[in-house]
Order: structure tokens, then sequence, then C-alpha cells
């Protein structure tokens, strides 16, 4: 999967055959839902992945904090997976976690490595309170599996087939996301909807194009003061190879659109105050005909 592109995830309360969803999502990419602790499998995993086109398939954890379980999890899901081969196996891990946050991510991470040794790309999914009330450190995960985080955070539970990552003010922010689960009502009636953050091939630490004008990254922010069409308070996002800037709404949307490049490029966006009069100004919005939207 390629950065914004959608993808839809499902269990058994969604139909068998999915064509009619994805048709309805505008997606036919789909992570489904296999098995739950060691004794729950879907009926229609199966049938879901043959209508689909499915990307990873998902267990929906019962382990708590103990090791073994995990791994007694991890195999009786890699067991039952279906004949559709797919990169990334995901634990789902939202319920039923112990008191000791130590040993539920050690737990986690069996579980992914058991994911890991039989050839998949593991993924952790859950949301931010909870991964931040139950494990010790979420980055013992990111160490061991760079970017393989893939967190829910909604705004509402009004319909919402699409989103505009770098407007959205619910972004969960953390590091390492390559996936953001966005809505759970991506249709009437309910279906989660997902963005990709990150390319399928950006499993470490990766660095976008640039476009230069003497090393200048192609995105970055910047506030000016004496130039009357700008306000000196006002934060600007510039992205060159768009030939466009534009003024941030408010500091959420700043740290929502430094927290994406970050994970992206492992950078920090670069941030520039400037007189109007610096040769710096004048060579991008002048220079590069930069657009203001």
């Amino acid at each position: 999967m390629k950065k914004y592109d959608y993808f839809i995830d499902v269990s058994a309360y969604q139909a068998a055959d999915l064509r009619g969803t994805c048709a309805a999502a505008g997606t036919n990419k789909t992570i489904i839902k296999v098995s739950e602790g060691t004794g729950w499998l879907s009926p229609v995993r199966q049938q879901q992945a043959n209508s689909s086109e499915p990307v990873g398939y998902y267990h929906f954890a019962r382990f708590g904090g103990n090791v073994a379980q995990a791994q007694a999890e991890a195999n009786f899901f890699i067991r039952n997976l279906p004949n559709k081969k797919v990169r990334y196996l995901v634990c789902d891990y939202e319920d039923s976690p112990s008191s000791n946050k130590t040993a539920n991510t050690n737990a986690v991470l069996a579980f992914m490595d058991v994911c890991k040794a039989n050839g998949y790309e593991p993924i952790y999914y859950s949301y931010k309170p909870f991964t931040l009330a139950n494990l010790d450190d979420y980055h013992r995960i990111l160490a061991k599996y760079p970017n393989s985080l893939w967190i829910a955070a909604y705004a509402n539970y009004s319909v919402m087939p699409t989103v505009d990552v770098a407007k959205a003010s619910w972004f969960p922010s953390m590091d390492g996301i390559r996936w953001w689960q966005f809505t759970s009502s991506a249709l009437q009636g309910g279906l989660d909807k997902n963005i990709v953050l990150l390319d399928d091939d950006a499993t470490t630490t990766t660095t976008q194009s640039t476009q230069s004008l003497g090393g200048l990254p192609m995105e970055f922010t910047f506030q000016i003061s004496g130039d009357k069409a700008h306000d000196p308070r006002t934060v600007y996002y510039a992205n060159t190879s768009r030939g466009i800037y534009r003024g941030l709404t408010n500091i959420d949307e700043w740290k929502i659109i430094q927290h994406i490049y970050k994970d992206c490029t492992g950078r920090d966006m670069p941030h520039y105050k400037w007189d109007a009069g610096a040769p710096w100004y004048v060579r991008v919005i002048a220079g590069m005909q930069l657009k203001k939207i």
C-alpha cells in the first residue's frame, strides 16, 4: 500500500462476501479478523479473503501479560490463516491486560516475534490511551519493529468516508504510526476505515525525496515579520514540490504535520523565522513562486 491509500478492517460481523462492502467503501483492500484467544475463529475469514484484497489478518489478543499464552495465541492464529497470502499480521491488543505493564509489553513482543519468525511483518493495533496505560513503553515495540503501530482514534461517530490528515485535530500523536484507523463509521451502520501514513516499503526509518534549493527541504514551516501580507504570529506550512503554502489554523494542526513528517522521514520538519527582507524568504516565496492557498 502507498501513503494515503485507504483500507477497511472487518470481522465476522461483516458479510462473508465483501464485494458490496468494498464497493461502498471505495477500496478493495482489507485486514480481516481471523481469531481471538485460542478458541475462537471467524467462520467467514476465508470467504472474506476470497472476496477482497487482503493486505493483512488480525488476531484479538486475550493473553494479557502472559508470554507463553501470547505465543500460543500467535501459533493458533497462524495455523488458521486464510490461504490468500498477505504481508502483515496484526496483534489487536485492546482488552484484558494484566496489571504489570512490563509483562504486557513482553507478551505483545512475544506474539509479534512469532509472527516475524513465520515470515510476516508484525503490526501492533490499539488506541493511544489504552497503550499508554497498559504498556511500560511502546517505544520498546518500535525499537524492534520500527513504524509498526496501527492506532485507532475517532473524532466522533458521524459517517466519515475520507479524512484530510493535515487538518484532522484528533490524530493520535505517537511515534511510529504506520496506519491510522480514523473512523468506525465509514458507512452508515458502521465500518472501520483506515489511512496509510507510510508506504509498504517503509519498514525502517526512510527519507522522502526532496526538491533542492540550496538543500531546502520539500516541506517546512515558517513565520514572517515585517510583511503586511503575513501575520507574524501565524505559522505557515510550505510544500515546494506542489508550489503552495498556507497558514495553519492552530497549534494542533502544526503538531500533526510535524509528527507525520518525522514518522515519514526520521527527521524534524524545519521551521524558519524570517524577516521580510531575508534572502531565503525572497528566494523561496518569490523565486519559487509559491502560491498562498
